[in-house]
């Protein structure tokens, strides 16, 4: 370790890290401290931190992050979700909801198209400083990079009226009609409508990283690579999550989930219908993975992707061979 390091520096710098939504899998300030040999502290991160999300699926839509900060949908355009995607460069990231797509840009602004009936378009917060935004049926939520949330749009199920307030917080993965955010202490909120129990069976405790939302129910991963579901049960999206601590993200659907294993493999469970569960991609060397309502597209560390399960909307048909393109 360079004389010139020390481990206080080293948690100072993931906890800048964890506040800019880079979940971590390990213990790596540890890693690096204890490591015998002198190494490159960012390559060392790099084992550890996931890669960027480029991937995210909607009702019957997808959008990808172009490797030139660019955004190119695909699929229903019946609210303008494709026509409508903003064009030229710089943005980072983006979510898309039921019916309206929001991204992020480099300059920490927000960029929302398709439906508008109930403000989850023309409410979208003006200004910068955002960090992270993920949309909903008819619903935002938006991250700050002073930890705080700020949610538009439909308040039906008090999904905006009843955001949680303070700081702290990390990750704001966005359901039907609630929300779950994922604080820097590794904890878990909840609000919106408990169908199921989505908000009141919410896990109690720590150490979790990352968390994704289907219609009714939820799935979180936690630092020890284990996943633990709640909500409802239907076609085995709670009981059949798998128990081995193996896994790195997930992302849920309507009614199918997909994980992505530390070896690059992906796990699915749920609905089958579409294909859903049987065309999951196989193979290894998967890095990312989005699930929507009835498709799912995944990224290989070879800029290639994959879709699979309904093709109505030819979301996967016309899916492009790469994130290069």
């Amino acid at each position: 370790m360079p004389s010139n390091i020390t481990k206080n520096d080293v948690n100072i710098f993931l906890v800048a890290r964890r506040k800019s939504n880079m979940p971590l899998l390990k213990s790596i300030s540890d890693a690096i401290y204890d490591n015998e040999y002198p190494r490159d502290v960012l390559g060392i991160i790099c084992e550890y931190v996931p890669h960027k999300q480029r991937i995210f699926c909607g009702q019957n839509s997808s959008i990808i992050l172009k490797n030139d900060g660019t955004l190119h949908s695909w699929g229903n355009n019946r609210r303008g979700q494709i026509s409508d995607t903003p064009k030229g460069s710089g943005f980072i990231s983006a979510s898309s909801g039921v019916w309206h797509s929001t991204a992020l840009k480099d300059n920490g602004t927000l960029h929302s198209w398709g439906y508008d009936a109930r403000g989850q378009v023309s409410d979208t917060p003006k200004g910068s400083g955002f960090i992270s935004v993920s949309a909903g049926e008819d619903h935002s939520v938006a991250l700050k990079d002073d930890g705080t949330l700020h949610t538009w749009g439909d308040d039906g199920y008090g999904q905006v009226s009843n955001t949680p307030k303070g700081s702290g917080f990390i990750e704001i993965p966005v359901g039907r009609f609630h929300s779950v955010a994922l604080k820097d202490d590794g904890t878990l909120h909840s609000w919106g409508d408990d169908i199921h129990g989505v908000v009141s069976d919410t896990p109690k405790g720590s150490g979790f990283i990352s968390v994704s939302l289907g219609i009714f129910y939820c799935t979180a991963l936690k630092d020890d690579g284990t996943l633990h579901s709640w909500g409802r049960d239907r076609y085995g999206l709670v009981s059949d999550t798998p128990k081995e601590p193996e896994f790195i993200s997930v992302s849920s659907g309507a009614w199918h989930t997909t994980a992505l294993k530390n070896d690059g493999t992906f796990h699915s469970w749920g609905s089958d219908e579409d294909g859903k569960l049987s065309n999951t991609s196989k193979g290894s060397g998967f890095i990312s993975v989005s699930s929507g309502v009835w498709h799912s597209v995944a990224l290989k560390d070879d800029g290639t992707l994959h879709s699979w399960g309904d093709d109505k909307y030819d979301q996967v048909s016309n899916t492009p061979k790469s994130i290069y393109f």
